[in-house]
């Protein structure tokens, strides 16, 4: 296992991690990223769902470990970045490590953000072609 994706290790005076739901994290990094005109969207693939559902979604084409939001934008060396959102004691699964893994070698960003500075920090240095 890559030991940043386990645990927060920030700057923790620079970038304070998000504490609250992580729906409110989405949709506070929703709004900035589109408010600067980005084309990203969420893959919705977490969430409780009955066996028979998760079997459907299974074969329509659902992926355990698909990061939180997708942002459609090259840059530099990258297709874009695939940005998994993380709040105060939450941790990169096994399955989302191997995503953003399988991403990366597929030339997209790998980003694991744990609050919204720190989102705001990756992206504008993404953009700014300083990965």
């Amino acid at each position: 296992m890559d030991k940043r994706f386990k645990k927060y290790t920030g700057d923790k005076e620079k970038f304070k991690q998000y504490i609250g739901l992580e729906k409110n994290f989405q949709i506070t990094a929703m709004i900035y990223l589109r408010s600067i005109g980005l084309l990203a969207f969420h893959v919705p693939n977490g969430g409780k769902r009955d066996k028979r559902e998760a079997i459907s979604l299974n074969k329509q084409g659902v992926l355990a470990g698909v990061s939180d939001i997708l942002i459609l934008e090259p840059s530099g060396q990258y297709h874009g970045p695939c940005v998994e959102l993380k709040v105060k004691g939450g941790k990169v699964s096994d399955a989302q490590e191997l995503f953003l893994k399988r991403a990366e070698k597929r030339k997209y960003k790998d980003v694991v953000v744990w609050g919204f500075n720190e989102l705001e920090y990756e992206v504008n240095n993404y953009l700014n072609g300083r990965e």
